[in-house]
């Protein structure tokens, strides 16, 4: 109790049970310290015509100790005026607690919220506040506000944002986590004893040949994903480019072109929403951090789940093909990923499938999975760039912390297979959009020429060469200065984003509506803004 009568540190301990009820009040300081307490109907002074009184309401059931500030049974701590000129309105009524009531206990601080109790549940401040307003009257808290001392101060909820913080880092410490040691045991020693030569052998080719597997799925779901959207892209322009042509000549209103361009893509993307926003929220975004926490051994739940590739990919395909500013090059890291689990597992828990354990028991644990997902991350980044060997160093620096000798080649091998198939079958789909076929490429599987696309990142074909002067060197050297600039003020924008939309866009159908709003703007900015500037002077070289 400080001079001037105002507690600096009021605990209220509540002890029910069906023979008694008792409060105890007490206000420290650091010259005195006075407890006080009485029977059912309690009265704790504090200073000379100023009492607290404690007041509480009959309850029909107390089941658990931690529904104490949400049963009706909740403790009042009102403040009274000068003694007897309100105790009739504030007075405690009676008691009546059932006896099969048990027994339950509760703090209330009024300086450290939220409230703990001995079973350790926590309540907020704003539970608390309405726990102490069930009554009329001047509650603690209204009574320490009007002295000058608000308990919600920018100190206060300082503290309680740490306290946020420090959940969330418990909350981190107890995730699930992978097993990459195997079990130091005398089984286990026995039976690495007892594997023969031939044995060994055995499992090592049928490693050497998963990983070929593995090269070969990513490739091949990088060429479906690459033969879709632009078939779907060829479908949603040419479209517009008829209806705007009629609308040019006559046979159509004005605006049916950019109505059926919005209606396109905002229904391309919704079909991509609704996959990674509703029904397999895993699969929303690249996906590349998720690998690297997998690869680091943090276990993410249906991560590398055969739904999850699924989703991804029609994700994309249906988002690129929307129109909407996304590269296939990160979710194809997470593909390759999920495939490279998948496959080495030999099962499914998505679809239910289950081969015969002994078939893939040399590969079921944790240390052989992570390996053929270290593949499969570096096949996905050879299939979308075209680069086994970044595949390698993206595995290497960027994903896994364990590494060794074996996997090196393991991986540069996947990322090989993956980048050479891609490319051979993306010779054939070059050669059936092309208007112009290019004389011996894609004849067959057998005879005829390589493309020139080696990934599913192009910046397109060019004819012609443009060879550049000594002056071209300072205006590339602005411009990337200006791109990193841009890059910058981008991070930042997005980041801001992020906050905002992981704060207030927190259901999944509201995510599912601002793509589709996000679709639209897109869909209304690229048709009127080639509408309004139509006339481009013609660039030297033809993309």
């Amino acid at each position: 109790m400080t001079s001037s009568g105002e507690p600096t540190e009021t605990d209220a301990l509540l002890s029910l049970s069906p023979s008694n009820i008792q409060v105890n009040v007490s206000a420290t300081s650091d010259d005195d310290s006075d407890t006080l307490s009485s029977g059912q109907d309690v009265v704790a002074s504090d200073a000379p015509g100023r009492h607290f009184t404690a007041l509480t309401r009959t309850a029909s059931s107390l089941r658990s100790p931690s529904s104490i500030f949400r049963s009706p049974l909740v403790p009042h701590f009102v403040l009274d005026g000068p003694s007897g000129k309100s105790a009739s309105r504030h007075a405690a009524p009676s008691c009546h607690l059932p006896q099969s009531a048990p027994q339950a206990y509760g703090v209330l601080r009024t300086h450290s919220f939220p409230s703990d109790l001995y079973s350790g549940a926590r309540f907020s401040r704003f539970e608390i506040e309405e726990a102490l307003r069930q009554r009329n009257g001047t509650t603690l808290l209204d009574w320490l506000k009007g002295k000058g001392r608000n308990p919600f101060s920018a100190a206060m909820r300082k503290q309680e944002q740490k306290e946020k913080d420090r959940e969330k880092r418990t909350k981190a410490q107890h995730r699930e986590s992978f097993s990459y040691d195997f079990f130091e045991s005398r089984v286990n020693m026995q039976h690495d004893q007892e594997q023969t030569e031939g044995a060994i052998r055995s499992l090592n080719i049928a490693r050497w040949v998963m990983t070929f597997l593995v090269g070969l799925g990513t490739a091949l779901v990088a060429c479906f994903v690459e033969f879709w959207t632009s078939l779907l892209s060829t479908f949603r322009t040419s479209t517009v480019e008829s209806l705007v042509a009629g609308e040019v000549d006559g046979s159509h209103s004005f605006g049916v072109g950019y109505v059926f361009y919005a209606l396109i893509s905002v229904g391309f993307v919704s079909i991509a929403s609704y996959c990674v926003a509703i029904l397999c929220p895993v699969a929303g975004g690249s996906g590349i951090s998720e690998i690297k926490a997998t690869l680091n051994g943090i276990k993410i739940h249906r991560v590398v789940r055969l739904k999850t590739l699924f989703c991804k990919a029609f994700g994309i395909l249906f988002s690129v093909a929307g129109g909407l500013p996304s590269g296939k090059e990160g979710p194809m890291i997470h593909s390759g990923s999920i495939i490279g689990a998948g496959l080495s597992q030999g099962k499914s828990s998505s679809f239910g499938v289950d081969t015969s354990w002994t078939k893939f028991k040399g590969f079921r644990n944790d240390k052989e999975k992570r390996d053929f997902i270290s593949c499969g991350a570096a096949a996905g980044v050879a299939a979308a760039f075209g680069a086994p060997i970044g595949g390698v160093l993206f595995a290497l620096e960027e994903g896994a912390s364990f590494w060794h000798q074996n996997l090196t080649w393991r991986t540069f091998f996947c990322a090989m297979v993956s980048a050479f198939v891609l490319n051979y079958f993306m010779t054939f789909i070059e050669a059936n959009e092309s208007a112009e076929p290019t004389p011996n490429v894609g004849h067959g599987f057998i005879g005829g020429t390589l493309g020139t696309q080696t990934g599913t990142f192009s910046f397109g074909q060019f004819q012609g060469s443009m060879a550049y002067e000594a002056l071209d060197v300072p205006v590339f050297i602005v411009m990337g200065m200006i791109g990193g600039l841009a890059g910058a003020a981008f991070n930042g924008a997005n980041m801001v984003l992020t906050q905002f939309r992981k704060r207030y866009v927190t259901h999944r159908y509201l995510r599912f509506g601002e793509a589709l709003l996000i679709a639209f703007s897109m869909a209304t900015a690229s048709f009127w803004l080639s509408y309004f500037f139509r006339h481009v002077p013609q660039p030297r070289w033809r993309l």
